[in-house]
């Protein structure tokens, strides 16, 4: 992996690391030094900027000065998320227009960012203009747990496939377990080969089932239908509760005083009143005729009747 971002540096002027742990950082760094920077000449063409306490005037100054006597000169931000939105602009602008002679690399690495893709999606509205990498962690401990865990359950995948598996979803050990957990679940292996070839672009920091209600809030219809789809297909939940948690989602918008605790559904927030209760009367209607209709047309059923709710107002 170090390979690849070495790679990258040496073809563009401009990076912005995406992380959510700081291990192996300094090796990155050390990477960049021992490629571009010349031995005894670091403070002169190594330079970092840290961000929650920058000079953005020295910080431009500093930035297109060009390399003493070192390869290209290294620009390292730190803490580029405390950048207000004009000096993140501004830098993005230097940054974007750097020669070959210099590389900016901003290190974006938040803990609590919940997944590497939350903090690409940012790095796109902050610094649109540098090329991403993705710095994912992969420790060895997981993979130790993914053997237990599939030994236990007579599940075969190949070391290649465990690591990548990780990868996919952002060296998070738990994200890793509720996918295998599906597999087992469902008897389908199929779930690893789409997620591995990435056929079914899910960030699996947050679970199916909230993924449901997030797109059916949305009125997104293919992505909805798209996840309720698999939802069923890895017997995670059958028809009967998916149409209940979202009849319990709009209750929980129209009827707040009725639950103690529980989260509320930002994006369903926004509907208006008679757009709740036509989809809770069109939920309450679909539950009762897949009670009394063939199972065979519940998948159809399910289909039409969140296109036409979510067609409707």
């Amino acid at each position: 992996m170090n390979d690849a971002f070495l790679n990258l540096a040496r073809k563009n002027n401009y990076i912005a690391v995406a992380g959510t742990h700081y291990d192996g950082i300094q090796a990155l760094i050390d990477i960049l030094k021992k490629e571009f920077i010349s031995e005894g000449f670091e403070d002169f063409d190594f330079v970092k900027i840290y961000a929650d306490s920058i000079d953005i005037e020295d910080a431009v100054s500093r930035s297109l000065s060009p390399p003493f006597i070192s390869k290209r000169k290294v620009i390292i931000v730190k803490n580029p998320d405390t950048l207000s939105k004009t000096n993140a602009d501004e830098l993005d602008d230097v940054f974007s227009s750097l020669d070959d002679k210099s590389l900016a690399v901003i290190l974006f690495i938040d803990e609590f960012a919940g997944s590497v893709k939350n903090i690409i999606k940012e790095i796109e509205e902050r610094f649109s203009k540098a090329t991403i990498y993705k710095h994912l962690v992969v420790r060895e401990g997981s993979k130790i747990e993914i053997k237990n865990f599939l030994m236990e359950r007579n599940l075969k995948l190949s070391e290649n496939k465990c690591t990548e598996l990780l990868e996919r979803t952002h060296g998070t050990l738990n994200n890793a377990l509720n996918i295998l957990n599906m597999w087992y679940i469902s008897g389908d292996d199929s779930i690893i080969d789409e997620i591995l070839n990435d056929e079914f672009n899910m960030d699996f920091s947050q679970i199916l089932q909230y993924k449901i209600s997030e797109s059916f809030f949305k009125r997104n219809k293919g992505l909805t239908i798209e996840i309720i789809d698999r939802v069923l297909k890895w017997n995670i939940m059958n028809i009967d509760g998916i149409v209940l948690m979202l009849m319990r989602e709009i209750e929980k918008v129209r009827n707040p005083f009725m639950f103690e605790t529980g989260f509320v559904n930002n994006e369903a927030k926004k509907w208006k009143i008679e757009n709740l209760d036509y989809a809770f009367e069109n939920l309450y209607i679909l539950l009762r005729d897949l009670r009394t209709n063939s199972s065979a047309y519940a998948e159809l059923l399910i289909q039409e009747k969140i296109i036409s709710i979510l067609e409707w107002g």
